[in-house]
């Protein structure tokens, strides 16, 4: 998603590249990776941040998803019109990805569910992908969407089925957003504006991402800064430092 919710402050410096979705949940969040929209970068500077931390890094993953939206009136449902941290309260946004992927991604505790009612700054990983009725989709979004039962995107007509609140790492991107998993024969079928985010998998942690708004997580600070110099004028919130736990 192009548009974050949650801006950090750190000894006054701005580390907008930390969403706030998946920061504070677990009590320990180690940030032991890295995250990256790989379609935000021009080569050379996700090159440059990847070299940053080659001597760390264990593993790198591929992840591809499509986006697209919908107007909110062609939904059979009745949403409020304040949508908390929505930008735009006349349409929702589509996040698919395909079974496979969904299934990759939530090895690394890639795929988040709230853990609390107190909004969207609370998260752990998802035990495991819940199973759907055959011939329904997946879908996760905002308690507000629980009563969705069909979806008509690309001319074509989705069953779907509510299954939480649940987003991908590294941050939700807003309440207005739907997450969708699909068969992967549909995945490839489905003309949606095609994203792929990459993850990297380090041997230590620089700190708890649930400390650093404190001031307490000083050398996850410094990566931070160091990660911000090397974008230079590019998108600051195309990298964010994650919690990755093998499963």
């Amino acid at each position: 998603m192009k548009k974050r919710i949650g801006l950090l402050i750190v000894a006054g410096i701005s580390i907008t590249m930390l969403g706030a979705c998946s920061l504070f949940g677990t009590t320990n969040s180690p940030a032991n990776g890295l995250a990256i929209e790989v379609d935000e970068l021009n080569e050379q500077t996700r090159n440059s941040i990847i070299d940053l931390y080659k001597d760390i890094t264990i593993s790198e993953d591929l992840f591809k998803m499509k986006e697209g939206t919908i107007e909110n009136n062609k939904l059979n449902i009745k949403l409020p019109t304040d949508l908390g941290d929505s930008e735009d309260i006349n349409t929702s946004k589509l996040l698919f990805i395909s079974k496979t992927t969904a299934k990759e991604m939530n090895k690394k505790g890639l795929i988040r569910e709230r853990d609390n009612n107190k909004g969207l700054t609370s998260s752990v990983p998802l035990d495991s992908l819940p199973k759907g009725k055959k011939e329904e989709i997946i879908l996760f979004a905002n308690k507000e969407y629980k009563d969705l039962k069909e979806i008509t995107f690309d001319e074509k007509k989705m069953n779907v089925q509510y299954k939480g609140d649940v987003w991908l790492s590294p941050y939700r991107g807003g309440s207005n957003v739907i997450l969708l998993i699909v068969d992967d024969t549909l995945f490839e079928e489905i003309n949606g504006e095609e994203q792929t985010r990459q993850f990297l998998s380090f041997n230590k942690s620089f700190g708890n991402l649930n400390l650093v708004n404190k001031g307490k997580a000083p050398e996850l600070s410094k990566e931070i800064d160091k990660v911000m110099t090397v974008l230079g004028s590019e998108e600051k919130r195309s990298v964010d430092f994650v919690n990755i736990t093998e499963k």
